[in-house]
């Protein structure tokens, strides 16, 4: 894999450089543990410390390691060890691995001595490994190749940390080994902090503060995945490389780097390719915006709202209503009183998430996300809208599009310009406002050769054609900050068209609202997502008779007939629909009344489930 800005400039340092409490790059690091390993004797071990999820483990084992060379080297890990018998169990359980064979001193021990097995009944595990140092010592002597030992997890060690870094100390002191310890220390408790602070001054000489670049970090999260097949693993691969700077504009602005998490995010997104190949080949740039939206909602999740309740709000809600951006209005990403999880890190990947939901719907991404893997029935439809890249997808790619020559810029604008002038066909709102501000812009920036003043009028006009012939989507719209979806040049066009848009939905839900429960009674599949759509709103005063109620409600399956009585239980205690719950107490009351009239002799399920329904509306 290659990222731009890859030039390597060694600089070798002849003594190891105190680079404690500094960000260092990788290049100073190894530099530095290279030094340390070629010295004939430190009495000190070094350590590299970074956040969880930089990659440290990988680092090591692809940068550090390699310069072991024909050195010995043992990885342990001290992930839930507490004494010292702990670490020497962990090192013999390493050497007992090891291939025997080989001409290195710790492989094969085990074939070449096994009467140290007899003795380790005896003397327990710390014989084997002190036999092993005594050998190395010797052969150190003859091949001038020193005892490297690698301890991670420190930040995971249970015990106490003087005691530990007190056998470290006595493995470089006293058999001059070679410890190179890995751990985060932000995530130290605060007793464990002050013990290593205690500690570590005697045994730990350089710590090295490890802070990846964004090329490392996908590099290193694309090698934990093990790909289904060389298709995904290549569209995956080109989709990252392609589109490297806005993948580095999103880490950035996130301020998060986890190798795990983008490991976890391609992972999922391999998972929904195999199952999608089709519509993410034919459509590179929504494939792409899928990718990012799937990664904003990894990053939001591990970093911004684990301790909030908005994370399960922003999942389920979405599933349940399909209308996303109401999310935003409910989690106050529009209120200007600041709130402690809107910051301006979440807002942006909020941002992300949303910025192409005229086309993408996240019914399923969430869905991956909740559950871990891929439920057929939660993507259905999801990629219906995509199709092949049209002309206007090709030019909201921003990136790609400015890459083009003269000659396929021409075309594709004159087919936009077709489009949206005369075909009229792009009927999204929030599209054909993207669609606006890009024409808008380049015509300022002088790519294209029309009026400015004028194109805007006649795009205003188009707005309210679509509108008045009732030609326009429902969807909603806000102003988002990402990428290209500012409205710099036509905020105007887009306060006109908000205006619009929120007086075409209300007449839409008006007019839903009237037909409500004949809907239902016609498409009660669908009765549940209704009632929740139109929670907020009287439902239960809006019909002729109760028994349009009725008949709309016996038309629900026995399964959803339970899950409306507790729907109905959270709605009656909801201080957001206790107004509307007020407001129809009367009606609601009629249809549980006419409920209990006409059960009164009838059982089953069905009749139980109504008049524990009817018991919901009297308010009994």
């Amino acid at each position: 894999m290659s990222f731009p800005g890859n030039n390597i400039h060694h600089n070798l340092f002849g003594l190891p450089t105190s680079l404690r409490d500094s960000k260092t790059s990788k290049y100073e690091i190894i530099s530095a543990i290279k030094a340390y390993l070629d010295r004939s004797n430190t009495q000190y071990a070094v350590m590299i410390d970074g956040e969880w999820g930089t990659g440290k483990t990988y680092f090591y084992k692809s940068e550090i390691k390699p310069l072991v060379g024909d050195y010995e080297a043992i990885y342990i890990s001290l992930f839930g060890l507490k004494t010292i018998q702990d670490i020497e169990d962990e090192i013999f359980k390493t050497i007992s691995l090891q291939q025997a064979g080989s001409e290195k001193t710790h492989k094969g021990i085990l074939s070449l001595y096994p009467e140290i097995l007899e003795d380790v009944k005896i003397g327990g595990s710390g014989y084997a490994v002190q036999f092993l140092i005594n050998q190395w010592k010797e052969n150190s002597r003859r091949n001038n190749t020193p005892f490297v030992l690698c301890l991670d997890d420190l930040e995971r060690w249970e015990g106490n940390f003087n005691i530990c870094l007190s056998y470290i100390n006595k493995l470089v002191e006293h058999e001059n080994a070679k410890c190179i310890l890995i751990g985060n220390l932000k995530a130290l408790e605060q007793e464990d902090q002050k013990g290593f602070e205690k500690a570590k001054d005697k045994s730990i000489g350089h710590i090295y503060k490890l802070e990846n670049k964004i090329d490392v970090v996908f590099t290193a999260a694309l090698s934990l995945i093990n790909f289904k097949n060389v298709t995904s693993h290549n569209f995956i691969k080109t989709l990252i490389n392609e589109n490297y700077y806005q993948l580095s504009n999103i880490l950035n602005q996130a301020k998060y780097k986890n190798i795990r998490t983008i490991a976890e995010a391609i992972q999922l997104y391999e998972y929904i390719f195999n199952k999608n190949p089709i519509s993410f080949t034919s459509s590179k740039s929504l494939a792409f915006s899928y990718f990012c939206s799937l990664l904003a909602t990894l990053i939001l999740f591990k970093k911004y709202f684990i301790n909030h309740d908005v994370r399960e709000k922003l999942l389920n809600g979405y599933n349940s209503t399909n209308q996303g951006y109401a999310f935003l209005n409910e989690l106050g990403y529009f209120d200007e009183n600041e709130i402690d999880y809107i910051t301006n890190e979440s807002k942006f990947l909020l941002e992300v998430i949303f910025s192409r939901a005229d086309k993408i719907s996240l019914t399923g991404l969430f869905s991956i996300v909740k559950k871990g893997f891929y439920c057929e029935k939660d993507f259905e439809g999801d990629f219906q809208k995509w199709g092949t890249d049209s002309a206007y997808e090709i030019y909201l790619d921003t990136p790609s599009f400015y890459h083009l020559e003269d000659s396929l810029v021409s075309k594709i604008i004159d087919e936009v310009i077709e489009s949206i002038f005369v075909k009229k066909e792009i009927t999204n709102p929030a599209t054909l406002l993207l669609l606006t501000e890009h024409l808008t812009s380049d015509i300022q920036l002088g790519v294209i050769d029309l009026d400015f003043d004028e194109t805007k009028l006649k795009i205003v006009q188009i707005f309210k054609e679509l509108y008045q012939k009732g030609l326009i989507d429902k969807a909603i719209i806000y102003d988002l900050n990402f990428g290209s979806n500012r409205f710099i040049h036509c905020q105007d066009i887009y306060e006109i068209v908000q205006d619009l848009n929120k007086h075409y939905i209300n007449d839409i839900d008006n007019h839903n609202l009237s037909n409500f429960w004949l809907e239902i009674k016609s498409k009660p599949g669908e009765g549940m997502k209704l009632l929740e759509k139109f929670k907020n709103e009287p439902i239960f005063s809006i019909y002729y008779n109760p028994q349009e109620v009725i008949d709309a409600l016996i038309q629900f399956s026995n399964s959803q007939l339970f899950e409306l009585i507790s729907w109905l239980h959270a709605r009656n205690k909801s201080s957001e629909s206790r107004a509307v719950v007020i407001q129809e107490m009367e009606q609601a009351y009629n249809i549980g009344e006419a409920i209990n009239y006409i059960y009164q002799n009838k059982f089953g399920m069905q009749a139980g489930h109504l008049k524990k329904i009817a018991k919901q509306l009297m308010h009994n």
